[in-house]
């Protein structure tokens, strides 16, 4: 090869190089997505290692298990969602999958805090205690796409289903208790029980006021 040849070959070989070392610099939507447990990845953690407890008293036995059976600063990390936490869920399903709910309620819904510990190195002696908070949450919550697979109609289907089978159940018991005199005794005495019962409630709290 020439030396007017290897000249213009390096000429035209370098913008390419440049161009292949180059960093990407696209702006996508995934990028402006929040990370899961962002209280872990702070400290450099792992989202997959996160707890993720779904009742308080979960949350309690997690937290007391690290801090009495290990050391609470050894990458301990832990996310809770407070609408979920809870035994009692006050939404519907037909609310859910509409996903219509106002800013302020998909706040609500969404929101979750991560916690996480650990012991890092800043060049001290030992390593150093740190603790982590996050929070995470959405001004939107989507809505179940009903015509998916047929998915609208397979629920509609299993939820006639389900409601066949509790009439047929409760119309066998019905029918049990028509048939047999000690169930419609046993029948009787709860039902005299339990108004026994609320009548002493109403007398308990009439005296109280």
């Amino acid at each position: 090869m020439t030396r007017p040849a290897a000249l213009l070959a390096l000429a035209l070989l370098a913008p390419l190089a440049h161009a292949q070392s180059a960093p990407d610099t696209t702006i996508t939507l995934e990028l402006l997505r929040a990370p899961d447990a962002p209280g872990s990845v702070l400290l450099g953690g792992a989202p997959s290692a996160v707890e993720a407890p779904g009742t308080v008293r979960a949350l309690a036995v997690s937290a007391y298990a690290r801090a009495t059976e290990g050391d609470l600063f050894d990458a301990f990390a832990v996310q809770v969602a407070p609408f979920w936490l809870g035994g009692i869920r006050a939404l519907s399903y037909a609310d859910y999958e509409a996903g219509t709910a106002a800013p302020v309620e998909a706040i609500r819904r969404t929101l979750s805090v991560s916690a996480a510990t650990d012991r890092l190195d800043l060049g001290g002696a030992e390593p150093t205690p740190a603790v982590a908070l996050g929070l995470r949450t959405s001004v939107l919550v989507g809505a179940v796409d009903r015509a998916y697979q047929g998915y609208g109609a397979r629920r509609d289907s299993a939820a006639a289903q389900l409601a066949r089978a509790t009439r047929a159940f409760r119309q066998t018991v019905e029918a049990a208790q028509a048939a047999d005199p000690e169930v419609q005794r046993l029948t009787r005495e709860l039902a005299a029980a339990s108004g026994e019962r609320r009548r002493e409630l109403v007398r308990a709290r009439g005296a109280r006021e």
